[in-house]
This record gives C-alpha cells, sequence and structure tokens, in this order.
C-alpha cells in the first residue's frame, strides 16, 4: 500500500495516523499485513508527481493520497486499475475526481473535507454583534485557498455580509493587533494567539473515515460503489483567552456545543 501526502502539518499527521489505525483495527496492521510506502512532497506539486509515479511503479494493492494535490498527483500517474482512497481533501472535484459524492471515477474513493465557510460565517455573526464587514486572510500558497475563498464569497454574499480579501502569511499577530476576532478552519490551530474560534472537521474522524473505506477497498469492493463520504458534522472549537482580550462574550449556547481549548499546547491535534 502506498501512502502519499502534500506536506507534513499537525492536521495532515493526525489524519494519517488516526487513518492507519483504523486499517489495523480492521485487520490491516502495518508490517503484519500490509506493507505500506510513504511519501511526503514537502509542499511541492511537481515533486507530487514524482513520488506518484514511483509509488504506482511499485505495484500497489491501494494508494493512499492526504490532500487534493495528493489525490490531482495520484490520479495523473496510476492506472485505472489501482484503487485510490483519499482524506484530508477539499476539493476532489477540482482535482476531476468526480461530478458528485455518487458520480466520480470508478476507481476513486474517499473522504470530502470542504470547509464549512457558511457555518464559519454565520458563528461569527453570533458571537460578534452587529457584524456587517468581513475580511478574509488567507495565504494563497495554500492549496485550494482560491477555491475556499469563493466558497465564503458567495455564503457572504447569502448572509449579505460585505466580503474584503487580503492575501497574508501570518494571521494572528495581525487579528490581535488590530483587536478584530480572528476565525478558522483548521482545529490545530485553534489555540493560536488571536484565533477566537474555529469551524471545520475533526481531522481523526476523517482519517478514521477514510481507513473504514480503505479497508473496505482492500477487502475486494470495487471504489466505484463507495460513494464519497462526509467525515460526520463540522465540530467548533473555541479560545477563551482571546476572548477575554478582545473583551467579548461567549454564549453558553454556543459554548455548550463546543470544543474548549486552552493554551497553547492545545494547539498540537492528536487523535486518542
Amino acid at each position: 500500500m502506498g501512502l502519499l501526502q502534500y506536506q507534513e502539518s499537525p492536521p495532515v499527521r493526525a489524519t494519517r495516523q488516526a487513518l492507519l489505525a483504523s486499517l489495523a483495527a480492521q485487520g490491516y496492521g502495518i508490517d503484519r499485513q500490509i506493507q505500506l510506502l510513504q511519501r511526503d512532497a514537502g509542499g511541492r506539486a511537481a515533486r507530487s508527481r514524482e513520488l506518484a509515479a514511483e509509488l504506482v511503479a511499485s505495484r500497489l494493492d491501494l494508494l493512499l493520497a492526504i490532500g487534493t494535490p495528493s489525490l490531482l498527483a495520484a490520479m495523473a500517474e496510476a492506472p485505472g486499475d489501482l484503487p485510490i482512497v483519499f482524506c484530508f481533501c477539499s476539493n476532489p472535484w477540482g482535482a476531476g475526481a468526480g461530478q458528485s459524492a455518487g458520480q466520480h471515477r470508478p476507481h476513486v474513493t474517499g473522504t470530502v473535507t470542504t470547509n464549512p465557510v457558511g457555518e464559519q460565517l454565520q458563528l461569527a455573526r453570533t458571537l460578534v454583534t452587529g457584524l456587517n464587514r468581513v475580511g478574509l486572510l488567507y495565504n494563497p500558497a495554500e492549496p485550494n485557498a482560491s477555491f475556499e475563498a469563493e466558497l465564503l464569497a458567495q455564503a457572504a454574499a447569502d448572509q449579505r455580509v460585505q466580503l474584503l480579501r487580503e492575501p497574508v502569511s501570518s494571521a494572528g499577530d495581525l487579528a490581535l493587533a488590530a483587536r478584530m476576532p480572528l476565525f478558522g478552519v483548521d482545529p490545530a490551530y485553534a489555540a493560536v494567539p488571536g484565533c477566537l474560534a474555529v469551524v471545520g472537521w475533526d481531522p481523526c474522524r476523517d482519517g478514521r473515515q477514510a481507513g473504514v473505506l480503505a479497508a473496505r477497498v482492500l477487502a475486494g469492493t470495487p471504489p466505484a460503489r463507495l460513494p464519497f463520504e462526509r467525515p460526520g458534522i463540522p465540530q467548533t472549537w473555541l479560545n477563551p483567552l482571546t476572548a477575554r482580550r478582545l473583551g467579548l462574550t461567549l454564549p453558553v449556547a454556543v459554548l455548550a456545543r463546543s470544543t474548549v481549548v486552552q493554551g497553547p499546547a492545545a494547539a498540537a491535534t492528536s487523535c486518542g
């Protein structure tokens, strides 16, 4: 089995660990029942293609792709009879994997984690009274940034909120300096100073669910019979320290349905 990831990060690590643990729990333990060939492209698209070709040449039974760029590279290099299971993937449609959850390439399946920008905007309107203008701070170098920026633009239009876009490399410090609440989509960074809340997907659940799909493929189920899946429902993480610094009160109802992060150590994502 081959595993290709675009770049190491806390959520990618958590997703991968959960995926492999899920496979082991279903009888596909690494170095016992399964030989794993793992590759990391270091954030370089051209390297992703090279590594995908290298893995395909190793006569795999299954190729795991973590992230949209990895999925794109895997589909470009893998023959149609090599099953591909993807996860940590915001935009499989843009990668060419299919038109919908049920209509996709017959050798490809996986979990879809398009960031829930509409829910994120709704939470921002709940926590910040009178919110009618929102700034989007994003890194254009990040995969899927433009795709999700357009999704947020549509959500803002639907909710009658004005959206201003600004490319940056470090948003947390900027937000604190301007005394503006920062909302993110990655739970690994919910405890970063300046971040007030995160609405996103649990990478552990994403990995576990992808592991279930991979196990079914290894057991003989064709990917064509496995629709793309979402790993549960979006989750909310709140940072009370940032709320205090900004003079904001977190509503009890929102606290009740959220995970509260405490201190920098909470930024490290791990799967229990």
